[in-house]
C-alpha cells in the first residue's frame, strides 16, 4: 500500500465524522446540515449507482489502458486496504456510529466502500487521473459525509453533510 493510502487511513481514523452538522464554507459543494436528510439522499440507489458507475469506469479504464500485470493486482491491493481500514479500528468505528444512530449495517458499507476506492485512486493514480473518490475523500478527512451529487456528472456538485 502506497503511503498516501496509509497516511489516508491514518488521518481518517481520528477525523471520521467528527465535523457532521457544522458548517460548511465551501461553494464547490451543496451543504446539507441536517443529518435525517442527508441520510434520505446517502441511502438512494441512484447515489449507490452513480458511485458504483464512478468505480466501474476506474476498473473498465485500468483493464484497458493498464499493463494486465497492474490491473491484475487489483484484489490484492483492496484486500490489503481493506485490512488497513480493520487495523485502524475504522469498520469498528463505523459500524458503532451506524448502531448508535439506529442505521442499518448497510451504512458502515457504503462508507468503507467509498474509503477503499479512494485509496485505490491513490494506488493507481499513475495509471488513472480520475479524482471522484479521492473528492470524496477529501471530506471524510474533514470529518463531514459526503452523501451525494447534484446536477449532472462532472459538472454538477458534491452533497456533504
Amino acid at each position: 500500500m502506497r503511503d498516501v493510502s496509509k497516511s489516508f487511513v491514518s488521518s481518517v481514523s481520528v477525523t471520521l465524522f467528527t465535523s457532521l452538522g457544522k458548517p460548511i464554507d465551501n461553494t464547490i459543494v451543496e451543504p446539507i446540515r441536517d443529518f435525517a436528510s442527508a441520510l434520505e439522499i446517502g441511502f438512494t440507489d441512484d447515489w449507490m449507482n452513480f458511485r458504483i458507475r464512478r468505480r466501474n469506469e476506474m476498473t473498465s479504464w485500468l483493464s484497458e489502458h493498464a499493463s494486465k500485470q497492474v490491473f491484475d493486482q487489483w484484489n490484492t491491493k483492496a484486500q490489503e486496504i481493506r485490512t488497513a481500514l480493520t487495523s485502524a479500528s475504522i469498520s469498528a468505528r463505523l459500524e458503532d456510529f451506524a448502531q448508535s444512530r439506529g442505521l442499518v449495517k448497510r451504512f458502515a458499507g457504503e462508507v468503507t466502500w467509498d474509503l477503499v476506492n479512494a485509496c485505490m485512486e491513490w494506488e493507481y493514480e499513475s495509471h488513472w487521473s480520475g479524482t471522484f473518490y479521492r473528492a470524496l475523500a477529501e471530506w471524510y478527512q474533514c470529518g463531514h459525509w459526503p452523501c451525494g451529487w447534484a446536477g449532472e456528472y462532472p459538472d454538477g456538485k458534491l452533497i456533504v453533510h
